[in-house]
Protein backbone atom coordinates (compact mmCIF):
# COMPACT_ATOMS: atom_id res chain seq x y z
CA UNK A 1 0.00 0.00 0.00
CA UNK A 2 1.98 3.48 -1.21
CA UNK A 3 1.54 6.20 1.15
CA UNK A 4 -1.07 8.26 -0.41
CA UNK A 5 -3.53 5.30 -0.26
CA UNK A 6 -2.52 5.26 3.19
CA UNK A 7 -3.17 8.71 4.28
CA UNK A 8 -6.45 8.02 2.20
CA UNK A 9 -7.62 5.37 4.52
CA UNK A 10 -6.56 7.15 7.74
CA UNK A 11 -8.83 10.39 6.51
CA UNK A 12 -11.47 8.47 4.55
CA UNK A 13 -12.50 5.39 5.32
CA UNK A 14 -13.08 6.25 9.04
CA UNK A 15 -15.36 8.69 9.49
CA UNK A 16 -14.61 9.18 13.10
CA UNK A 17 -10.88 9.78 12.39
CA UNK A 18 -11.53 12.42 10.33
CA UNK A 19 -13.34 14.31 12.71
CA UNK A 20 -10.61 13.46 15.78
CA UNK A 21 -8.39 16.53 14.17
CA UNK A 22 -4.72 16.74 12.48
CA UNK A 23 -2.73 15.52 15.09
CA UNK A 24 -4.97 12.34 15.32
CA UNK A 25 -4.56 11.97 11.65
CA UNK A 26 -0.76 12.00 12.01
CA UNK A 27 -0.59 9.44 14.16
CA UNK A 28 -3.19 6.97 12.24
CA UNK A 29 -0.65 7.82 9.26
CA UNK A 30 3.04 7.01 11.38
CA UNK A 31 1.15 3.45 12.39
CA UNK A 32 -0.31 2.95 9.08
CA UNK A 33 3.32 3.74 7.15
CA UNK A 34 4.69 0.93 10.35
CA UNK A 35 2.21 -1.35 9.41
CA UNK A 36 3.19 -1.27 5.92
CA UNK A 37 6.71 -1.13 6.18
CA UNK A 38 6.26 -4.61 8.03
CA UNK A 39 4.57 -6.31 5.16
CA UNK A 40 2.63 -8.58 7.62
CA UNK A 41 0.49 -11.82 6.44
CA UNK A 42 -2.94 -11.77 7.16
CA UNK A 43 -2.49 -14.21 10.12
CA UNK A 44 0.43 -11.81 11.66
CA UNK A 45 -1.93 -8.99 10.90
CA UNK A 46 -4.69 -11.04 13.20
CA UNK A 47 -2.25 -12.11 16.26
CA UNK A 48 -0.76 -8.61 16.06
CA UNK A 49 -4.87 -7.26 16.28
CA UNK A 50 -5.69 -9.57 19.26
CA UNK A 51 -2.46 -8.50 20.97
CA UNK A 52 -3.64 -4.30 20.20
CA UNK A 53 -6.71 -5.13 21.80
CA UNK A 54 -5.78 -6.68 24.76
CA UNK A 55 -3.92 -3.68 25.59
CA UNK A 56 -6.40 -1.80 24.87
CA UNK A 57 -8.49 -3.48 27.45
CA UNK A 58 -5.73 -2.94 29.94
CA UNK A 59 -5.74 0.44 29.12
CA UNK A 60 -8.86 1.06 29.64
CA UNK A 61 -9.12 -0.71 33.14
CA UNK A 62 -6.57 2.04 34.01
CA UNK A 63 -8.39 4.77 33.03
CA UNK A 64 -11.72 3.53 34.74
CA UNK A 65 -9.21 2.88 37.90
CA UNK A 66 -8.02 6.70 37.67
CA UNK A 67 -11.40 7.60 37.35
CA UNK A 68 -12.27 6.09 40.33
CA UNK A 69 -9.68 6.98 42.53
CA UNK A 70 -10.23 10.50 41.57
CA UNK A 71 -13.89 10.10 42.80
CA UNK A 72 -12.87 7.81 45.88
CA UNK A 73 -10.19 9.79 46.88
CA UNK A 74 -10.86 13.31 45.47
CA UNK A 75 -11.27 14.90 49.45
CA UNK A 76 -7.83 12.93 50.30
CA UNK A 77 -5.54 14.10 48.01
CA UNK A 78 -7.01 17.77 47.56
CA UNK A 79 -6.33 17.86 51.28
CA UNK A 80 -2.51 16.49 50.95
CA UNK A 81 -2.23 19.35 47.86
CA UNK A 82 -3.51 22.00 50.25
CA UNK A 83 -1.00 21.49 52.87
CA UNK A 84 1.69 21.13 50.21
CA UNK A 85 0.67 25.03 48.79
CA UNK A 86 0.45 26.20 52.45
CA UNK A 87 4.27 24.86 53.22
CA UNK A 88 2.44 22.53 56.18
CA UNK A 89 2.46 18.91 57.25
CA UNK A 90 -0.14 17.07 54.96
CA UNK A 91 -2.70 14.70 57.59
CA UNK A 92 -1.12 11.80 58.18
CA UNK A 93 -4.25 9.48 57.20
CA UNK A 94 -5.22 11.49 53.70
CA UNK A 95 -1.36 11.36 53.15
CA UNK A 96 -1.24 7.65 53.06
CA UNK A 97 -4.64 7.21 51.40
CA UNK A 98 -3.57 9.61 48.42
CA UNK A 99 0.04 7.90 48.17
CA UNK A 100 -1.89 4.29 48.35
CA UNK A 101 -4.09 4.84 45.67
CA UNK A 102 -1.60 6.82 43.44
CA UNK A 103 0.60 4.09 43.81
CA UNK A 104 -1.61 1.30 42.67
CA UNK A 105 -2.54 3.24 39.78
CA UNK A 106 1.43 4.13 39.20
CA UNK A 107 2.14 0.33 39.32
CA UNK A 108 -0.63 -0.47 36.86
CA UNK A 109 0.81 2.20 34.55
CA UNK A 110 4.24 0.58 34.99
CA UNK A 111 3.05 -2.92 34.26
CA UNK A 112 1.70 -1.83 31.38
CA UNK A 113 4.53 -0.04 29.95
CA UNK A 114 6.59 -3.63 30.57
CA UNK A 115 3.33 -5.36 28.71
CA UNK A 116 3.89 -3.51 25.88
CA UNK A 117 7.78 -3.87 25.33
CA UNK A 118 7.52 -7.77 26.17
CA UNK A 119 4.82 -7.38 22.86
CA UNK A 120 7.22 -5.36 21.04
CA UNK A 121 9.70 -8.08 21.52
CA UNK A 122 6.68 -11.31 20.64
CA UNK A 123 5.87 -9.32 17.45
CA UNK A 124 9.37 -9.57 16.14
CA UNK A 125 9.64 -12.97 17.20
CA UNK A 126 6.64 -13.27 14.89
CA UNK A 127 8.19 -12.16 12.07
CA UNK A 128 9.76 -14.04 9.53
CA UNK A 129 13.89 -14.48 8.82
CA UNK A 130 13.26 -11.58 5.75
CA UNK A 131 10.50 -9.68 7.62
CA UNK A 132 13.34 -9.16 10.45
CA UNK A 133 16.33 -7.84 8.64
CA UNK A 134 14.15 -4.59 7.96
CA UNK A 135 13.24 -4.76 11.52
CA UNK A 136 15.79 -2.79 14.41
CA UNK A 137 16.24 -4.90 17.29
CA UNK A 138 15.85 -3.25 20.85
CA UNK A 139 19.96 -3.85 21.55
CA UNK A 140 20.25 -2.13 17.74
CA UNK A 141 17.85 0.68 18.75
CA UNK A 142 19.97 0.81 21.85
CA UNK A 143 23.45 0.60 20.53
CA UNK A 144 22.35 3.49 18.07
CA UNK A 145 21.86 6.10 21.01
CA UNK A 146 24.53 5.23 22.78
CA UNK A 147 26.01 6.34 19.70
CA UNK A 148 24.56 9.68 19.04
CA UNK A 149 24.73 10.91 22.60
CA UNK A 150 28.34 10.15 22.11
CA UNK A 151 27.71 12.52 18.82
CA UNK A 152 25.95 14.98 20.16
CA UNK A 153 22.48 13.66 18.77
CA UNK A 154 24.55 13.66 15.42
CA UNK A 155 23.48 9.95 13.47
CA UNK A 156 26.96 9.62 12.19
CA UNK A 157 30.77 10.53 13.06
CA UNK A 158 30.95 12.53 9.08
CA UNK A 159 27.67 14.75 10.18
CA UNK A 160 29.74 14.78 14.29
CA UNK A 161 33.25 16.13 12.87
CA UNK A 162 31.78 18.10 9.83
CA UNK A 163 29.49 20.97 12.45
CA UNK A 164 32.46 20.99 14.67
CA UNK A 165 34.68 22.18 11.81
CA UNK A 166 31.73 24.15 10.62
CA UNK A 167 31.59 26.05 13.98
CA UNK A 168 35.53 26.10 14.35
CA UNK A 169 35.61 28.27 11.03
CA UNK A 170 33.97 30.95 13.04
CA UNK A 171 37.08 31.14 15.09
CA UNK A 172 40.06 33.50 14.24
CA UNK A 173 43.36 31.52 13.55
CA UNK A 174 45.15 32.33 16.34
CA UNK A 175 41.91 30.48 18.51
CA UNK A 176 41.91 27.88 16.61
CA UNK A 177 45.38 26.95 16.29
CA UNK A 178 45.35 27.36 20.11
CA UNK A 179 42.23 24.96 20.53
CA UNK A 180 42.65 22.58 17.83
CA UNK A 181 44.86 19.86 19.36
CA UNK A 182 42.15 19.58 22.16
CA UNK A 183 39.18 19.89 20.29
CA UNK A 184 40.40 16.67 17.77
CA UNK A 185 41.09 15.06 20.92
CA UNK A 186 38.27 15.23 22.69
CA UNK A 187 36.33 14.95 19.09
CA UNK A 188 38.15 11.33 18.81
CA UNK A 189 37.41 10.41 22.66
CA UNK A 190 34.22 10.58 21.41
CA UNK A 191 33.96 8.65 18.51
CA UNK A 192 36.11 5.74 19.44
CA UNK A 193 36.45 6.10 23.27
CA UNK A 194 39.03 7.32 25.78
CA UNK A 195 40.66 3.32 26.36
CA UNK A 196 40.61 2.73 22.61
CA UNK A 197 44.64 2.21 21.37
CA UNK A 198 44.17 3.88 18.23
CA UNK A 199 43.09 7.44 19.87
CA UNK A 200 46.06 8.88 19.26
CA UNK A 201 46.46 7.60 15.56
CA UNK A 202 42.21 8.84 15.40
CA UNK A 203 42.96 12.26 16.95
CA UNK A 204 45.89 12.92 14.02
CA UNK A 205 43.56 12.19 11.51
CA UNK A 206 40.90 14.42 12.93
CA UNK A 207 43.89 16.90 13.02
CA UNK A 208 44.61 16.55 9.52
CA UNK A 209 41.56 16.19 7.80
CA UNK A 210 40.51 19.68 10.30
CA UNK A 211 43.35 22.12 8.90
CA UNK A 212 42.13 21.09 5.22
CA UNK A 213 39.16 21.81 5.73
CA UNK A 214 40.27 24.95 7.58
CA UNK A 215 42.35 26.35 5.02
CA UNK A 216 39.49 26.46 2.53
CA UNK A 217 37.85 29.63 1.24
CA UNK A 218 34.36 30.36 2.03
CA UNK A 219 33.55 29.54 -2.04
CA UNK A 220 35.13 26.36 -1.69
CA UNK A 221 33.31 25.66 1.92
CA UNK A 222 30.05 26.58 0.32
CA UNK A 223 30.58 24.11 -2.37
CA UNK A 224 31.63 21.05 -0.28
CA UNK A 225 29.62 21.53 2.80
CA UNK A 226 26.86 19.03 1.67
CA UNK A 227 28.98 16.33 0.90
CA UNK A 228 31.57 17.72 3.61
CA UNK A 229 29.92 14.52 5.97
CA UNK A 230 30.81 11.77 3.60
CA UNK A 231 34.16 13.20 3.10
CA UNK A 232 34.93 13.22 6.60
CA UNK A 233 34.29 9.30 6.86
CA UNK A 234 35.60 8.26 4.09
CA UNK A 235 39.37 10.14 5.20
CA UNK A 236 39.05 8.40 8.56
CA UNK A 237 38.35 4.95 7.08
CA UNK A 238 34.75 5.01 8.67
CA UNK A 239 32.26 2.84 6.70
CA UNK A 240 28.57 4.83 8.15
CA UNK A 241 25.54 3.35 6.69
CA UNK A 242 21.85 5.19 8.10
CA UNK A 243 18.93 3.30 8.83
CA UNK A 244 16.86 2.98 4.79
CA UNK A 245 13.47 4.10 5.41
CA UNK A 246 12.39 1.23 5.10
CA UNK A 247 13.47 -0.55 8.27
CA UNK A 248 11.26 -0.80 11.20
CA UNK A 249 12.67 1.71 14.05
CA UNK A 250 12.21 0.07 17.30
CA UNK A 251 10.55 3.28 18.56
CA UNK A 252 7.99 3.16 15.45
CA UNK A 253 7.02 -0.49 16.72
CA UNK A 254 6.96 0.35 20.54
CA UNK A 255 4.36 3.42 19.13
CA UNK A 256 2.53 0.78 17.52
CA UNK A 257 2.10 -1.22 20.84
CA UNK A 258 1.33 2.19 23.03
CA UNK A 259 -1.08 4.01 20.70
CA UNK A 260 -4.54 3.18 21.43
CA UNK A 261 -5.23 4.07 17.60
CA UNK A 262 -3.64 0.21 16.20
CA UNK A 263 -6.60 -2.14 17.09
CA UNK A 264 -8.98 0.13 15.11
CA UNK A 265 -6.38 0.83 12.39
CA UNK A 266 -5.38 -3.22 12.09
CA UNK A 267 -9.34 -3.71 11.87
CA UNK A 268 -9.89 -1.38 9.05
CA UNK A 269 -7.22 -2.93 7.07
CA UNK A 270 -8.67 -5.82 7.61
CA UNK A 271 -12.15 -5.16 6.83
CA UNK A 272 -10.91 -3.15 3.91
CA UNK A 273 -8.91 -6.41 2.56
CA UNK A 274 -12.21 -8.54 3.25
CA UNK A 275 -9.79 -10.54 5.77
CA UNK A 276 -12.38 -10.28 8.69
CA UNK A 277 -11.94 -12.33 11.96
CA UNK A 278 -11.85 -16.30 11.36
Amino acid sequence: MCLLVLVALALASSPVWAQDGPATVYEDVQLLVTIRKLDLTPEQMQRLLATAQTLDQQRQAIAEARATTWEEQQANIAAVNDAWLKGEDAPKDAQQAANKAIGEITKAEKTLAETEAKMVEGLIGDLTKDQRQHVETKQQADQRHQRQAALAGFATVGEYVAYRIEQMRDLMPDEYNLLRVADAREMATRIVGAGAPNLDQFTDALLRIMDQVMSWSAENFDKQHATLPAQISKFLGIEEQQLSDEVVRYEELLALMKSGRTAALLAEIQASQGGGEG
